[in-house]
């Protein structure tokens, strides 16, 4: 004998109207089957730190979107950035004018400049230019350097009289050219010849060593330092007392970067996140600020960012993401439960069904994309696992012949992988048959309840039972429930 339960499928009974995004449909540790397309480098071109959901992105019309998928949530610093990749307004209002609201003057405009010094046979140059869309810099080039050669860049558009050696120097580069030998370094003068200056390249220096930006070429270099930290150098009284001038000499050698941040104003440096790091071996994570990166690097929340970052563009934000079958939305979904004694030792058999997509846009791309599940359970509760690619949005049972892989489940907790060239906009359905003891069927029932909310049990005119055991998916006037519905004398 054999009866059937309808537990979950496509327009399940709406108990009323939604009006919310949709939540989990069941938690991912509630020992159901739970399919999961990892990715990952889930990469958003353009991303706005003001948004609430790390994985928007900005649809081909223009419109917001988020997929049905988690943050990996195992990866300490799951965020991946580069400090030269970001639009952040503030990096363009240096130097500030007392007497205006909008900012005229700014050290990224390359027509603000000035080559003082262009040695013979040299091509030196400083003008507009970007470290990634729309992102403005300023790119210095002197070409054609031999040893000895000196090229000068000067910048006189600011006067900062007040409490010069407790403001920091920030700068951000990238390196495109930096030929063996040579040398860049950026100065910040005073009016009687006296200055403090930093490295923006040395070829024979550490790029850790103090007040080293770079010594090589690279993108998402950082540097900040407080002026009065530095050795007053020149020929003035020994004090930096003032900011009158900026200046840029390259030596020895070619070289050409990109800058777009430089600041010497600010009271403060610039927080680009915070990581978490065991950074004392004691097994426990200690969370760093992160003020000085270099290249791409990884943050643990976007939330940590200063101040000056809260409506920055990250350009190229990358993630690793789970897209998981408890995410699914529930007309992606169909879980049918039977009674039967077809397998000695067991009371139920469940057939779940999942229609899972990585989504496509044109500010998305994706990297490392798999199709995984872990053996929640031992290797003979597993009757049925397989797959098919190109689904789209045919019936679950329409569906065409599908790849099986039950086999592999012979190890229980082990990490399974179903299908390794997943594509994005590529529909996948899921099969899966499992066989449970009652009790067992019964407690993942009540896991799944847990997930979702409230349930209750009500009988039918017709003499059945309706159990909803679960409002799965949450909304802001009502939920979806998980119905199963008995049905007498039906004989498999």
């Amino acid at each position: 004998m054999r009866r059937s339960f309808v537990v979950l499928a496509a327009a399940v009974v709406v108990l009323s109207s939604m009006a919310g995004a949709a939540t989990a449909v069941f938690a991912a540790d509630s020992g159901a089957a739970n399919p999961t397309i990892n990715e990952g480098s889930y990469t958003i071109q353009k991303y706005n730190l003001s948004w609430d959901d790390p994985l928007t992105y900005e649809g081909n019309q223009g419109d917001l979107l988020a997929p049905n998928a988690d943050v990996n949530e195992s990866v300490d610093n799951p965020y991946g950035v580069t400090a030269t990749d970001l639009a952040v307004d503030d990096f363009n209002k240096f130097p500030r004018k007392s007497d205006e609201t909008e900012n005229s003057a700014s050290a990224l405009d390359g027509s603000e400049w000035t080559v003082s010094q262009q040695p013979s046979g040299v091509t030196a140059s400083i003008s507009d230019s970007s470290t990634a869309s729309n992102v403005d810099a300023v790119e210095v080039s002197a070409t054609g350097m031999t040893s000895g050669d000196t090229a000068i860049f000067r910048y006189s558009n600011v006067s900062i009289t007040s409490d010069a050696e407790k403001r920091y120097l920030s700068i951000a580069s990238d390196v495109t050219t930096a030929a063996s030998g040579a040398s860049a370094e950026i100065r910040v003068e005073d009016a009687d010849g006296d200055y403090v200056a930093v490295d923006l390249l040395d070829t024979s220096k550490q790029e850790t060593d103090d007040g080293v930006l770079a010594n090589a070429t690279g993108e998402g270099n950082v540097l900040q330092v407080q002026l009065g930290q530095r050795t007053v150098e020149g020929s003035g009284d020994g004090t930096l007392s003032e900011i009158q001038a900026l200046e840029v000499r390259i030596s020895d050698g070619d070289v050409v970067t990109q800058m777009p941040l430089i600041n010497a104003e600010a009271m403060s440096p610039y927080t680009f996140g915070e990581k978490r790091v065991d950074s004392d071996d004691d097994d426990e994570l200690e969370t760093e600020v992160i003020e000085e990166p270099t290249g791409p690097y990884d943050v643990h929340s976007l939330s940590t960012f200063g101040d000056a970052f809260s409506s920055a563009i990250v350009h190229g934000l990358s993630i690793p993401v789970q897209h998981e079958a408890a995410d699914l939305p529930a007309e992606d979904i169909e879980i049918n439960a039977t009674e039967t004694d077809k397998y000695p030792g067991y009371d139920v058999s469940v057939d779940y069904w999942y229609r899972l997509e990585v989504p496509t846009a044109y500010d998305l791309s994706h990297a490392d994309l798999e199709l995984t599940q872990t053996q929640q359970h031992p290797s003979d509760r597993y009757v049925a696992v397989e797959y098919i690619e190109g689904a789209g949005d045919t019936e679950f049972d329409n569906l065409g012949s599908m790849v099986g892989r039950t086999a592999q489940f012979d190890s229980e907790g082990q990490r399974v992988v179903l299908d390794d060239t997943i594509q994005p906009g590529q529909t996948i359905v899921v099969h899966e048959e499992h066989r449970y003891t009652q009790d067992k069927w019964d407690e993942i029932k009540t896991n799944m309840q847990e997930a979702g909310g409230g349930g209750a049990v009500m009988p039918q005119q017709d003499g059945g039972i309706s159990a909803t055991f679960g409002a799965i998916i949450g909304g802001i006037v009502g939920a979806i429930g998980i119905v199963v519905t008995r049905l007498r004398n039906l004989v498999g």
